[in-house]
């Protein structure tokens, strides 16, 4: 599993790749402009009342005191989440953590 770091151009058109989610991944934004990351996400999990949990780790930078972001997903539910603030998310290396469960 990855998460794909693309950009989205103002006034235009992206294509959006999903792909399957593990149980931790590190998404490298070094070269991503900062206050512009938003995950999309898909729950798409046939058991019944199969809900998702999305935690985006707190970084190393001013706002990490705010702590974990959690967010939880609906069976079948489809949303974006962001744009996360990189004070709050990035680690020293610029990666933001995303965790499934």
């Amino acid at each position: 599993m990855s998460i794909t770091a693309s950009y989205c151009k103002r006034n235009n058109v992206s294509a959006v790749t999903l792909n399957d989610a593990t149980a931790s991944q590190t998404v490298d934004f070094s070269d991503k402009p900062d206050e512009r990351i938003v995950l999309l996400v898909e729950n798409a999990n046939t058991a019944d009342a199969t809900t998702a949990t999305i935690t985006v780790s707190k970084g190393d930078f001013l706002s990490s005191n705010l702590g974990d972001l959690a967010v939880t997903v609906a069976k079948g539910a489809t949303v974006a989440i962001g744009p996360l603030e990189s004070v709050r998310f990035k680690n020293s290396a610029s990666e933001v953590t995303v965790g499934v469960t």
